[in-house]
C-alpha cells in the first residue's frame, strides 16, 4: 500500500540510499586511515606520511558529513511528503463514509489514525530509508576488514553476533505487546481530552 506513495518521491529515495551506503562506507574507511597513520606514520616516526594521511581523512570525514546532511534532509522530505498524502486519503476516505460506516469506529479512534498512527510511518520511513542501507554495509564491511585485519580475532564475531540476534529478538517480543497497548491507550487519551474540550467549550 505505501509503495503507491512512496512512487512519487522514488528520485529523492535514490539519492537517500545512495547517500547512506557512502556515509556508511566513509564510517568503514576511516578507521583503515587511522591504522595507517598508526603503523607506518608514527611508528616508523613519518611525519610527512601522518600529514598526508591526516588530510584524506579530514576530507573524507567532510565528505561524510555532507553526505549524512544531505541524506537527513532528503528522507525527512520523503517522510514529510508520505505523512502529508496519507492523512490527506485519510481524510477523504473518512468524508466518504456513510453514517453507518461512522458508528464503526470511534472519534477517538479516527484521530489516532490521522495524527499518531501517520507520524510512526512517517518516523519507521526515516529509519528504513537510513538503517536497511546502512546496518548491512555496516554488518558485512565491519567482518570483512575484521577478517582482512586479524582473522584469528574474527572468532569472537561467531559468538557475539549471535548473542546481539537473539537480544534483539528478545527486545522486539517485548516491545510489540507493549506498542499495542500503547495504541489503545492513545486512543482512550484522545477521547478524554476530546470530551474535555468539548465540556469546556459547552460550559
Amino acid at each position: 500500500m505505501l509503495s503507491k506513495y512512496l512512487s512519487r518521491y522514488w528520485l529523492l529515495i535514490i539519492v537517500t540510499v545512495v547517500l547512506v551506503a557512502f556515509q556508511a562506507i566513509v564510517s568503514l574507511y576511516l578507521p583503515d586511515l587511522m591504522s595507517d597513520i598508526v603503523d607506518k606514520g608514527i611508528v616508523k616516526g613519518d611525519n610527512d606520511y601522518i600529514w598526508h594521511v591526516g588530510g584524506r581523512m579530514l576530507f573524507v570525514s567532510f565528505l561524510g558529513v555532507l553526505a549524512s546532511v544531505v541524506a537527513s534532509y532528503t528522507s525527512s522530505v520523503v517522510s514529510m511528503g508520505l505523512g502529508r498524502d496519507l492523512r490527506d486519503e485519510v481524510f477523504k476516505k473518512v468524508t466518504s463514509f456513510s453514517l453507518e460506516e461512522m458508528n464503526k469506529f470511534s472519534t477517538s479512534s479516527l484521530i489516532t489514525r490521522t495524527t499518531n498512527d501517520v507520524t510512526q510511518i512517517q518516523q519507521a520511513t526515516v529509519m528504513v530509508l537510513r538503517m536497511v542501507v546502512m546496518a548491512p554495509i555496516m554488518a558485512v564491511g565491519g567482518i570483512f576488514m575484521a577478517v582482512q585485519k586479524d582473522a584469528k580475532l574474527t572468532g569472537t564475531l561467531l559468538v557475539s553476533v549471535p548473542v546481539m540476534l537473539a537480544g534483539l529478538g528478545i527486545i522486539a517480543g517485548i516491545i510489540a505487546p507493549l506498542f499495542k497497548s500503547m495504541q489503545k491507550k492513545i486512543d482512550k487519551l484522545n477521547l478524554i481530552v476530546r470530551e474535555r474540550v468539548t465540556g469546556i467549550r459547552v460550559i
